[in-house]
C-alpha cells in the first residue's frame, strides 16, 4: 500500500505484530507464545497499545493478534503502559519507535520516532552543522549491574538489556562480564 502525502496509512494489526518484533528484536513466536518473561510482556504490552490507538480494533481483536490472549489481558496491559509511560522514559521510547515502525511498514512516511528526533540537534547555527546527540546512556547504576546480571543469566540478550537501560552495548557487555562484546550484539 503507497501512502498518499496528507492521508494516513492504514496500519493493520500484522504491522503492528511485526513492528513490535523488530524494535524488540524478538521472534513473532515469542511475541505471541504463552511465555510471561517481562523481556516478552512489555513488548506485548507496548504492542497492545498501538494496536489500539493506530487500528481501532477491539479488545478481543488485539487479543487475538497477539496470540489468543483474553480481553481482560489486553486492557491490563494498556493499563500498565498508560501507568509507567509517565515514570519510565524508556517505556515513551520504545511506544513510538513501534508506532513508527508500523506506520512505516503499512506504507506509511519514512520518519524517525519523535524520541530520536529529540536527541538531533544543531552543533552551530552559524555553520549549519548537525550532529546527532547520542541518547545512550554510557554507564550504569550498581543497581542495575546486579540487575543486568540477573536477566542475562535468565536467557536476555545483550541487545535487549541496552535496551532496557538505554544504554549503549558496550557499557551492558562490560556490566554482565561480556568479552566480545560485538560477538553478544
Amino acid at each position: 500500500m503507497t501512502h498518499t502525502i496528507g492521508l494516513p496509512a492504514r496500519v493493520m494489526l500484522g504491522h503492528i505484530v511485526r513492528a513490535t518484533c523488530i524494535e524488540f528484536v524478538i521472534s513473532k513466536s515469542e511475541l505471541i507464545g504463552p511465555k510471561r518473561d517481562l523481556r516478552l510482556v512489555r513488548p506485548r504490552q507496548i504492542g497492545m497499545v498501538v494496536a489500539k490507538e493506530l487500528t481501532g480494533a477491539s479488545l478481543p481483536g488485539i487479543g487475538r493478534a497477539f496470540g489468543g490472549r483474553d480481553h481482560t489481558t489486553v486492557l491490563h496491559g494498556m493499563r500498565r503502559i498508560a501507568d509507567l509511560i509517565d515514570v519510565d522514559p524508556r517505556v515513551r521510547a520504545d511506544l513510538l519507535a513501534v508506532r513508527a515502525r508500523a506506520i512505516r511498514l503499512a506504507g506509511g512516511p519514512p520518519e524517525p520516532p519523535a524520541a530520536v528526533a529529540e536527541v538531533i540537534e544543531p552543533v552551530t547555527v552559524e555553520t549549519g552543522v548537525v550532529e546527532p546527540v547520542s541518547p545512550l546512556r554510557t554507564e550504569l547504576t550498581q543497581e542495575e549491574i546486579v540487575e543486568a546480571k540477573k536477566l542475562k543469566r535468565i536467557g536476555w540478550s545483550v541487545n535487549g538489556l541496552a535496551r532496557r537501560y538505554g544504554a549503549q552495548v558496550d557499557v551492558v557487555c562490560d556490566a554482565v562480564g561480556e568479552r566480545d562484546w560485538k560477538a553478544a550484539a
